[in-house]
């Protein structure tokens, strides 16, 4: 990849990336800890933060807060959610 390419490709494998720590970790994670665990030298954080709005956009990443109070959003990727009366 080249670094912070905008082209379609890269778009598709920082989003298959970004898709493949949730389905790993199956949890509601923060959007550093999502970062933190993805191979992610070759694009900058507007790069990634980029990608992830688009996703959000598209409904493929669910926000959250937690129920303890904590300031920051969590999120799960929409498909790993349980749906109502599942």
């Amino acid at each position: 990849m080249k670094a912070n390419c905008d082209c379609t490709l890269c778009h598709y494998a920082l989003r298959t990336d970004i898709e493949q720590v949730f389905v790993r970790n199956r949890e509601w994670l923060g959007i550093f800890q999502v970062r933190s665990r993805i191979h992610w030298g070759w694009c900058s954080w507007e790069f990634f933060l980029k990608v992830w709005m688009q996703m959000m956009i598209d409904g493929l990443i669910i926000e959250s807060f937690a129920p303890d109070s904590d300031e920051f959003p969590r999120y799960l990727l929409s498909r790993l959610a349980k749906r109502p009366g599942h």
